[in-house]
């Protein structure tokens, strides 16, 4: 039986950490409210486009997952402040990730990560990065005309 979560017009909080979900509801889209998502420790390896709607989202857990890469509509969130996609199987961060300006955390660790898109460091609001046990080779290069808001990097493994 599915649940029907478009009903749930005012939920700003939804927690669905370990429920075996394979795939997300479009009717997502409808939660126009929703300011924190958790959906760690599923089966997911996308997301539906409809999520993109979630205009008031600051706060999203994808932890311990099937992705490979960073899902596009991600970078329509453009409210996020805290980003968790640790413990999947992420090889590249795209460029666009650049749109996500109100960003400050972003927890990339346990993943397939060889190296960042120069795009991270146009994160002005960044401040924590956490990038521990990937295959990193090398971080972007700082340039002189880029202010690295950065307080906290993470690496390790």
């Amino acid at each position: 039986k599915q649940m029907c979560i478009s009903r749930l017009k005012n939920l700003t909080l939804l927690y669905m950490d370990s429920n075996n979900l394979k795939k997300i509801p479009a009717e997502i889209g409808t939660l126009r409210h929703l300011e924190r998502l958790t959906l760690s420790n599923n089966h997911l390896s996308s997301l539906p486009p409809e999520m993109g709607a979630l205009q008031q989202l600051h706060s999203l857990h994808l932890a311990n997952n099937n992705f490979t890469h960073l899902p596009s509509v991600l970078c329509q969130l453009r409210s996020l402040t805290f980003l968790d996609l640790s413990d999947n199987k992420i090889h590249t961060v795209p460029s666009s990730i650049r749109q996500l300006e109100k960003l400050e955390t972003l927890l990339l660790l346990f993943n397939s990560l060889e190296n960042l898109p120069e795009d991270v460091c146009l994160l002005r609001n960044l401040h924590t990065l956490w990038l521990g046990n990937n295959r990193l080779r090398s971080l972007p290069p700082r340039k002189k005309t880029t202010k690295v808001a950065v307080a906290v990097l993470i690496l390790f493994g």
